[in-house]
Formats: C-alpha cells, structure tokens, sequence
C-alpha cells in the first residue's frame, strides 16, 4: 500500500528542515495537556515522535479513496456546506477515536493487507463507524449540543451510512438515502408514503390556528407558550389525520402519536397527547 508522505520526497525534504522543537513546544503549550489526557505528549522528544508516528499513519490514511470521492461530490459537498457541518471544534474526540483506530487490529490488517481496491477502502471505514461509533457518549453529546436530536438512533444512521460506504465501494455515486418506504429498493408496489406525509403536513400547517385554538379550550390553565412545542406539534398531526382519514379508528390514530411522543417528547407526554387527543378527535365523532 502506498503512503502519501513516504512516497513523496519533496514533504520529507520539507519537514527536515522544520525545527519541530520549536514546533512542539508551540503546538502543545508547554505540554500542558498531559495533565489531562493520557495520550498526550510530555516533551518535545515525545512530540516530536507522536508526529512522525501520526504522518505515518496518515500517509496510509490518506491514500484511502472514500473521502476524497465525497469531498468532489457536488451534492454532498452542497449539504454539508449548507448546514455547516465541521468537525475542527471536536478535536478531542477526533483525537482520541485516532489513538483508539491506530490500536486496533482491523486497522493493521488494513494496513498490512496489501490489498489495494476501493472495495477494501470503504470496508475500513464500515469497521471504524460500527466499531467506535455506535456507543460512543460523546459523539451523542456532540449530536445534541447541534441540536441533532436523533441520536437515540445513531445505530440506525450509522448502518445507512455504512450502507452508502459499501455503494461507494462498488463504483456507486453518493445520494441521499430514501426518506420514505415506498422509495426504498423492491417497494415500488406500496402507496406512496411521501404523499400521505405531504398531505398530512399540509393539512396540519393549514389548520394548525384552529387546531391550537381547541387546545386551548381543553387548557384553559396553559397559555401556548407554555405547551411543549413537539406535544402541540404532534396533537395537531394527528387532528389533521383524524381529518384526513375519518374512515380509519380514532383509537389507531391516537395510539400512534402516543408512541411517538414516548421517544421524542418529555416523560409526561404520552398522557398528556393520550388524553387531548381522545377528547378533541372524539368530540368530532
């Protein structure tokens, strides 16, 4: 396998002729951060050899195929610009999943295979999001601090994104992966969801003043700004299917907003969905 830094004479030339004492001791703040993490370097001999290591690393890091491939994606590039994804304030943990990578054995067979396709590249990069991903707290605290409020199903991201990676390891270009399941690959028989969602939504926007206003008949002792905003969210959903489907039990249509409310709501929700949208759907009966 080929590595990016050895290979290229010109940046070992280059680096020779930085003073990399001077490097570390400006890099690491006097080794300051020792005192905090054990995989931090104690002096600038430490440093030094921390760096060599790392370029090591990444020189065979960096002949892996799969990151550039999406970073010329025009249609992943756009999204990730546009929601201004980056990663340059989380070096703590981009720091320590490395020291954890570089230990593991998958990552030194891959290293050591020889084999050079970008089937095996994609399947490195599988290995690191279903082994140091998955249960990884912190990645959870960054998801919510960004307001990325499913990282109850993180593991359920993480398979379609290794599922993308594989496509990508075919030759495959990136996309998007289906919002809805009728869009999924051999459901091409269902009725489409996308537009029962669409119609639900639009119902739910275009009654949702009348909708609140009959919460607050129901809660005379709550103003609007004091509901949960996904509770009301999700009364009026289910006042717009309710109005949508007359044809299908009230019950079936409650239940499903109990549920949802169980996963992405506060503990008190489900009663309090449970109960509203008993009376106001019922009331129409």
């Amino acid at each position: 396998m080929s590595n990016f830094y050895k290979d290229n004479p010109d940046i070992e030339k280059t680096l020779d002729a930085v003073d990399l004492r001077e490097v570390a001791e400006l890099c690491e703040e006097g080794f300051r951060f020792a005192k905090e993490y054990d995989f931090a370097p104690t002096s600038p001999e430490d440093a030094i050899d921390s760096y060599k290591r790392a370029l090591d690393v990444c020189g065979d890091i960096i002949g892996n195929r799969i990151a550039p491939i999406l970073e010329q994606d025009p249609d992943f590039t756009k999204i990730i610009t546009k929601k201004k994804f980056a990663w340059d304030q989380h070096d703590v943990l981009l720091r320590r999943l490395y020291e954890r990578i570089r230990g593991r054995k998958y990552f030194q067979d891959y290293l050591d295979s020889g084999e050079d396709s970008l089937e095996e590249d994609a399947r490195l990069w599988c290995r690191i999001y279903e082994r140091e991903l998955e249960d990884s707290t912190k990645l959870s605290d960054i998801l919510e601090d960004l307001s990325i409020y499913w990282n109850d199903d993180l593991g359920y991201a993480l398979g379609w994104c290794c599922r993308t990676l594989r496509e990508l390891g075919q030759g495959e270009t990136w996309r998007l992966p289906p919002l809805f399941q009728s869009e999924l690959p051999g459901n091409e028989s269902l009725e489409s969801d996308r537009k029962f969602v669409v119609n639900l939504v639009r119902t739910a926007c275009g009654h949702f003043d009348d909708f609140t206003n009959q919460v607050a008949e129901l809660t005379p002792k709550w103003t609007r700004d004091r509901l949960c905003t996904t509770d009301l969210c999700l009364i009026a959903c289910g006042m717009a299917e309710a109005k949508m489907a007359p044809q299908v039990s009230p019950r079936i249509i409650i239940n499903e907003y109990v549920e949802i409310s169980k996963y992405y709501s506060t503990p008190e929700s489900s009663a309090f969905v449970n109960g509203l949208l008993d009376r106001l759907i019922n009331q129409h009966e």
